[in-house]
């Protein structure tokens, strides 16, 4: 049996992944503040998305072990106003497979993907107190660029907002 980082597969996502998506996503919308939203993502929401990365040519990318798709990355504007030139990336990993690797090789395909396509550099919006998503954007190249404090509540406390970059 190989290594972990060997067993797992990064595609392009696809619409019949975004089900298995949504199921990912709101995870932690419903168990914790990785993702601000207060109600669960529908399918439909998550077409959104998806579709606006491809529109915009940006990096929409899964993990698969064994088959199952385990992990999904993601670019979108950053800001939707023209002056804005990076994009903000996301990455999510399924229940119970983190710290193994998937998403250090997940966020690696995005970034070497989205480098490809000429674009100054990357952004990520991070909430406060989560270690190893900083970990991961740390090893990634990414640097802490500011913090923004009590930026709205989630779960009965006060959530920071840490904006990450990345230049290429």
């Amino acid at each position: 049996m190989g290594s972990a980082d060997s067993e797992i597969l990064v595609r392009d996502g696809v619409v019949e992944d975004l089900p298995v998506l949504a199921d990912i996503y709101n995870h932690y919308v419903g168990h914790s503040s990785a993702a601000l939203y207060t109600e669960p993502l529908s399918v439909a929401a998550m077409q959104t998305r998806f579709e606006a990365a491809k529109a915009e040519n940006y990096a929409f990318l899964v993990a698969e072990r064994a088959g199952k798709v385990v992990g999904f990355a993601y670019c979108n504007d950053f800001r939707p106003h023209g002056v804005y030139q990076l994009p903000e990336c996301s990455v999510f990993l399924a229940q119970g497979v983190t710290r193994q690797g998937i998403g250090r090789k997940l966020f690696g395909a995005l970034i070497e993907q989205m480098r490809k396509t000429g674009v100054a550099g990357l952004v990520s919006v991070i909430v406060g107190g989560n270690p190893g998503s900083n970990v991961l954007h740390q090893i990634s190249g990414f640097h802490l660029a500011g913090v923004l404090t009590k930026v709205g509540t989630k779960m009965g406390r006060f959530v920071d907002i840490e904006l990450w970059q990345l230049h290429f």
